[in-house]
């Protein structure tokens, strides 16, 4: 059989056809009956649209298939099939106004298409799906679901993405990032905004850069508590309509405080988490990252968790960039890095609990303190730095900087700051163990002050080591033993102890005789011994008188006690 891995990676693209069949309950701005078509996007490249046509009795047929090549190398192609989403755009055309040419749109809603159940072996998969309103558009959400404006869509691809044995010593890890709590009280939603971004270093040998970075985290005020239910994000920034932006039939499973696997789960912080995670500022994600995992990067995974069992987990905020001429603020996705960092922060989640057998989630509060790459290469022997550059230009780190309110145009602090910068760089490069690093780290610190810590969540389809069968733990202990020559077989018991009293006896009846022979053998052999009654009584007497007095009968006595033949029995 031929290996799985090279199997994959020395396959022709596939292409994937989506096709959006009918829409149901659209209602235009200004009429039931609207003109529309929908736009397709997958990976920010633009699919295709749709015929522009009318909506009759509140249905529109629109049959509207586009197709993309889902790549095989490098595991790329299944990669972001499974964490990123087709968006369907649902598009009104206005009618015409008088004395213009141009044909206005507005957009009345969007759908994102998992794309999962191919990557799970399918060839091909129907569903319908809602129809989420953009803000300020008349498609707004109504409790009855017959009501509601929906797409039927189905997806196909002409041959499985993964055999059976492809899928057997492959896996997919789903990470999520729910909310950093009790965050430094210096955020504030006034003033310049910023992107918080939390980037997870995730050993894969498929990735030339390992992390796995989520962005567009939402600062929110105290009083503000998360809601039980919450619904996972997608960890892409292009969707504009709110409720097509989360998973469908995708929540957060939320457990007991003293059931997680972080490190503030014990009874003396439970207290502190309670009031953090209902009055205290907060940065909120609910992002989850699907990775798919194959066996190379299964192994490298494995590799990691049981030489370093840390994980290292980044948490920084970038400005926004300047608003658009539109008047709003841009959500960075390509440049999440460009530009100063600010309150550059670490943690370390502890991998272990995934080498258990049968273990496939971990999710636990873990504490944030100030980014120290001293510390990282200690605990987790990565040498590279968390962010693609540290030194300067784009992505600098501005967390050297010694004061929190700061000045572009006070030359002196620059100078200070980029002095403090070098003598970092110098330290790392030369591996020199300091201080120094963690007391620059003036914003870093704002984190251990407040206490900050953040919720992340790891999961397994398939566990890591598999958990032993009932059947395997049910095994005979003689078929654990391994096998060994058999022992020798003994007599024992009552034969051995008759046996040995019949070879006892004979053996006195000799020495009885000869004790005879001594005595009489000469006459009898000369003929002098008598045959009469008498004369037998006679030497009788005299044998047993030799052997009392000598000893003899005694010691014969004792030899054939039956006692001492039977002791064991």
């Amino acid at each position: 059989m031929e290996n799985p891995e090279v199997e994959i990676k020395g396959r022709n693209a596939v292409s994937v056809q989506i096709t959006v069949l009918r829409g149901r309950n659209l209602k235009g701005t200004k009429t039931d009956n609207p003109m529309s078509y929908v736009r397709a996007d997958y990976n920010s490249i633009h699919l295709g649209d749709s015929g522009k046509l009318q909506v009759t009795e509140g249905e529109i047929e629109y049959n509207f298939t586009t197709s993309f090549d889902c790549s095989f190398d490098g595991i790329q192609g299944l990669d972001n099939l499974v964490h990123k989403p087709v968006i369907l755009t649902v598009i009104e055309i206005l009618p015409k106004e008088k004395k213009k040419k141009d044909e206005k749109t507005i957009i009345l809603g969007q759908v994102t298409v998992d794309l999962l159940p191919l990557a799970e072996g399918l060839c091909t998969y129907t569903k319908t799906l809602t129809v989420h309103p953009m803000g300020g558009v008349v498609l707004e959400p109504i409790v009855a679901d017959e009501t509601k404006a929906t797409l039927d869509i189905a997806l196909s691809v002409p041959e499985p993405l993964l055999s059976e044995a492809q899928l057997e010593v492959s896996n997919l890890m789903r990470i999520t990032v729910e909310s950093a709590y009790s965050v430094p009280d210096s955020w504030n939603l006034t003033g310049p905004q910023f992107n918080y971004i939390v980037s997870v270093f995730l050993p894969d040998s498929t990735q030339k850069d390992p992390r796995i970075v989520f962005s567009n985290g939402i600062l929110k005020v105290t009083g503000e508590k998360e809601p039980n239910i919450r619904p996972k994000r997608w960890p892409v920034s292009n969707v504009a309509a709110f409720g097509a932006q989360n998973i469908v039939d995708s929540f957060i499973e939320i457990c007991p405080y003293e059931d997680e696997d972080g490190e503030l789960n014990s009874k003396e912080d439970w207290a502190f988490r309670t009031e953090a995670e209902s009055e205290k500022k907060r940065v909120t994600w609910n992002i989850e990252r699907r990775c798919f995992l194959e066996s190379d990067a299964l192994l490298s995974l494995q590799k990691h968790i049981a030489e370093n069992t840390y994980l290292p987990v980044e948490i920084k905020r970038v400005p926004l960039a300047p608003p658009a001429k539109g008047g709003k603020s841009s959500k960075v996705d390509k440049s999440d890095e460009e530009g100063p960092i600010y309150f550059r922060g670490v943690l370390y989640v502890n991998m272990a609990p995934l080498l258990y057998p049968g273990v496939k989630r971990i999710r636990g509060a873990y504490p944030l303190g100030p980014y120290n790459e001293v510390e990282i290469l200690e605990k987790t022997k990565h040498k590279k730095s968390l962010t693609r550059d540290t030194s300067g230009g784009k992505g600098q780190s501005q967390h050297s900087r010694i004061v929190v309110n700061r000045s572009k145009e006070d030359k002196g602090r620059d100078t200070m700051r980029k002095s403090l910068v070098n003598v970092k760089s110098f330290i790392t490069e030369h591996g020199l163990e300091t201080e120094v690093t963690g007391i620059v780290n003036i914003e870093g610190d704002q984190y251990t002050e407040a206490k900050s810590y953040i919720v992340l969540e790891f999961s397994l389809d398939k566990p890591l080591v598999q958990r032993r069968l009932r059947e395997d733990l049910s095994k005979k202990i003689s078929e654990m033993i391994p096998p060994r020559p058999l022992f020798p077989r003994r007599t024992s018991g009552a034969d051995k102890a008759v046996t040995d009293y019949h070879n006892q006896i004979i053996s006195v009846a000799r020495i009885i005789m000869d004790e005879y022979q001594d005595m009489f053998g000469r006459k009898l052999i000369e003929g002098k011994l008598s045959h009469d009654y008498q004369d037998q009584e006679e030497r009788k007497h005299k044998l047993i008188f030799e052997l009392n007095t000598s000893g003899k009968y005694f010691a014969f006595k004792e030899q054939l006690k039956v006692k001492s033949r039977f002791k064991r029995v």
